[in-house]
């Protein structure tokens, strides 16, 4: 089994919005400055954002073997002795060499790292691992972390993240899509987290989340609404949570969005502090790859506590 028990130093250093905080601002209104750093979609027509070729016809997801990609990187950061976590936001290079080896070359942080087997090794000798997720015809899913022996389970920090990489819809067929109307999009959102309880009186890592996800893209209104029933911990459920979002406006061939609460375990009374970005992939908009910032809490009637602080990724077909 694999390490997710993990110090960082370096793999996300750069952080170029406020997004690096966790939880809402004071008044409690969502960090939308995370849902506009999340973003990662391609508003010119001339080129995409992540710098591949737009979807054709003949696209295929394997043809981004050996082309550079730029890559937007969310990941959630533990600190394991005070229990602070926050939820970071980057934009990063990423180059899948081959996909079946898992071989990929990757610039976190301002450094780049050759991985063989999925594996590869920072500067500072911190073993880095990169794995693939869910894969559509079009678009693939990446998690990521690192791991050093950072003195037993309970010192240094813990972090995943999760990156998308493929070849994006041009936005002038997203355009093109006015007349079909209204397209559902359905797949699973699949993440990892942090359980926090009573504010960091206990801390679980490597917690993993599942999510059911409907998304409907309404084209000849220019915008999109989903949600997703996000199961907290697998095998064993330590949280259900029905996140929701209504009427976020498509801009080129993306969205962002925050994340409401639709429904929540019975006895709980739920917040969230959760966002949603996500792209069109292929001709006509055939996928949708999303990245998702989760930060949910929930509070019992005696007033205990207890939050989930994770990211997540999803490729949704139709």
């Amino acid at each position: 089994m694999i390490n997710r028990f993990i110090q960082t130093t370096s793999i996300c250093a750069v952080i170029v919005t406020s997004a690096c905080s966790s939880g809402g601002d004071s008044d409690g209104n969502h960090n939308s400055s995370r849902a506009t750093a999340l973003f990662f979609g391609t508003t010119d027509s001339s080129t995409s954002a992540n710098g591949l070729d737009f979807a054709t016809a003949t696209s295929d997801i394997r043809d981004v073997e050996g082309q550079n990609a730029t890559v937007r990187l969310v990941r959630f950061v533990t600190d394991q002795e005070t229990g602070a976590t926050t939820i970071q936001v980057s934009a990063e290079t990423f180059q899948a060499d081959d996909l079946d080896d898992e071989n990929y070359t990757a610039t976190f942080g301002g450094e780049t790292i050759t991985f063989s087997d999925g594996i590869g090794t920072r500067g500072d000798g911190a073993t880095v691992d990169v794995r693939r997720g869910t894969a559509g015809d079009f678009a693939q899913a990446f998690s990521i972390f690192s791991s050093v022996d950072a003195g037993g389970l309970d010192a240094g920090e813990n972090t995943e993240g999760f990156l998308i990489t493929g070849f994006e819809t041009n936005p002038d067929d997203i355009a093109a899509l006015t007349p079909s109307g209204e397209i559902i999009y359905g797949g699973t959102l699949g993440g990892s987290g942090t359980l926090i309880r009573n504010g960091g009186e206990e801390l679980t890592n490597a917690v993993l989340l599942s999510g059911i996800t409907t998304i409907t893209a309404d084209f000849a209104n220019g915008t999109v609404s989903g949600n997703s029933d996000i199961t907290v911990g697998i095998p064993d459920t330590v949280l259900n949570v029905d996140l929701a979002f209504e009427g976020a406006d498509i801009s080129g061939n993306g969205f962002s969005t925050d994340l409401t609460v639709a429904d929540c375990t019975t006895g709980l009374t739920c917040t969230s502090d959760s966002q949603l970005a996500g792209v069109f992939y292929g001709p006509d908009a055939a996928e949708l790859g999303g990245l998702a910032a989760i930060d949910v809490t929930g509070t019992d009637g005696d007033g205990d506590t207890i939050r989930y602080v994770g990211g997540g990724a999803i490729i949704a077909t139709q």
